[in-house]
């Protein structure tokens, strides 16, 4: 198990030292399961007559003896590294409350567990306590309990406890120092991830923000603009001034509607001008567009881009545009309320 987090050229020593800690722990638990391994060679029994038979029940005498002390040796352990992980968990400091209504970033842990790990931790050592003349026979009922599994012999009582705690305390050792070198800097490492990602979106917002206030003040939002409606004597004056088609001369215009996410209000607009036939008459310079007069700037000039000239708009409801390209020599014509794909309620606006 490798549980290290990366470190700095500062933090290499100190990193050193820990895995030189666990490395040490983890040449300790192999010691015992060797150690397990030597005490089962033990039943091995020679008999005069040494055939296949004896033989299988010596290797069966050594399995059974080597598996159960493993099986017990690993139940030990891991009792012994869950006390060791209650008593180790982290404390949390939380910097702000869940009801903080402030734009810095706060986050909360779920203090639950560490709130049980202090009362068990409490109870264990009260009860510990109040036990300790206890221990002894404890013990040795335990050890007659596990004979059977380490020989059954007098020496398989002794055999068991040792075992028993050995893999207690070497689990619970081993639990409390990875909790304590590696957990907090898990908890740490997760934390700085979320802060992180965090401000990334932070960051992404405020950019979609400052784009969607640039839309607005090019489409004259607080101006009302956008809308047939806003222009009852003369609704939709670009309407048959530019040759009543979207295509043309190898030039096409078309338009991408859908309701803004901020506002159910508004749409935005996404004007598209290309040449169909882009080897031999690539679209070049720039397009014209002619839009609703209820915008602030009616007339924008958008300059072509890898052969594509793109508008972006906000506004209320469908209007006519009217384009130019090749410097006035192709007209192009669109009315938004004719697009299929158009939401209807901008369509009626």
């Amino acid at each position: 198990m490798n549980a290290s987090i990366p470190v700095n050229d500062s933090g290499k020593r100190q990193e050193a030292w820990v895995q030189s800690v666990m490395t040490f722990m983890y040449r300790i638990i192999q010691a015992g399961v060797v150690m397990i391994f030597i005490y089962s060679l033990r039943y091995i029994v020679v008999h005069h007559d040494y055939g296949w038979g004896a033989i299988l029940d010596n290797l069966l005498n050594v399995l059974s003896t080597f598996s159960f002390g493993t099986l017990i040796a690993g139940a030990s352990f891991l009792i012994g590294g869950f006390f060791a992980f209650l008593f180790a968990i982290p404390k949390v400091l939380q910097g702000g409350t869940s009801e903080s209504k402030s734009d810095e970033f706060s986050y909360l842990h779920n203090d639950n567990l560490v709130q049980i790990s202090d009362w068990l931790t409490k109870i264990i050592v009260g009860v510990g306590l109040t036990q300790l003349n206890d221990i002894p026979d404890a013990l040795t009922r335990l050890g007659t309990f596990m004979k059977p599994a380490f020989g059954g012999d007098n020496i398989a009582p002794i055999a068991g406890i040792t075992v028993v705690l050995y893999f207690l305390s070497t689990g619970f050792l081993w639990s409390y120092l990875w909790s304590r070198l590696h957990l907090i800097q898990l908890f740490k490492w997760v934390d700085d991830g979320l802060r992180a990602s965090y401000e990334k979106a932070k960051q992404t917002i405020s950019r979609q923000e400052e784009v969607m206030e640039s839309l607005v003040k090019v489409s004259g939002l607080d101006q009302n603009v956008g809308s047939k409606s806003n222009n009852p004597d003369n609704a939709d004056p670009e309407k048959g001034k530019w040759g009543g088609k979207s295509a043309s001369n190898d030039r096409v215009v078309t338009a991408k509607v859908h309701q803004t996410a901020w506002n159910a209000n508004y749409y935005e607009i996404l004007f598209e001008v290309f040449s169909t036939n882009a080897v031999a008459k690539p679209l070049t310079g720039e397009v014209v567009f002619h839009l609703h007069p209820s915008f602030p700037n009616p007339v924008m000039p958008v300059p072509v881009v890898n052969g594509m000239a793109k508008l972006r708009l906000v506004a209320w409801g469908a209007f006519t545009v009217g384009v130019e390209t090749d410097n006035g020599a192709n007209q192009l014509e669109l009315d938004l309320a004719t697009l299929p794909d158009a939401p209807q309620r901008f369509k009626e606006l």
